[in-house]
């Protein structure tokens, strides 16, 4: 298959909460997003740095228990600091370098969402 000249630049996360309101408070509240939008749908937008989760409405409440994502960070280390003592790191998954060329770390949010952050960490970029 030919590849064209388009480049992928950044993946933008669409998370299923069964009570979106809620889940902006505690990215906003715990995590440090800030809240770029939020409508009465409900549907919302939060944001740190340079990226953005959305966030819809579900009416299943163990559906979030099913999805998540991974975000690229600088600064794994820091965050990770940042994180730990607000007992949000997912027991299974803290800080750890991987066999291939990452660190990372996981978190649930607070409807059970796996967020996975990772900074690479392998000597070849």
């Amino acid at each position: 298959m030919d590849q064209s000249k388009s480049q992928f630049r950044t993946g933008v996360p669409v998370l299923p909460s069964p009570d979106v309101k809620q889940a902006v408070e505690f990215y906003r509240d715990t995590l440090g997003f800030e809240i770029a939008f939020l409508s009465e749908e409900p549907y919302a937008i939060v944001k740190r740095d340079d990226v953005c989760i959305h966030l819809w409405q579900c009416s299943d409440p163990e559906l979030p228990t099913q999805c998540g994502c991974r975000i690229v960070v600088k600064g794994i280390d820091e965050l990770y600091q940042e994180y730990e003592p607000l007992g949000v790191v997912h027991p299974n998954a803290p800080l750890e370098e991987t066999s291939w060329g990452s660190k990372e770390f996981a978190i649930s949010d607070g409807d059970k969402n796996l967020i996975t952050f990772e900074e690479n960490v392998s000597k070849e970029e």
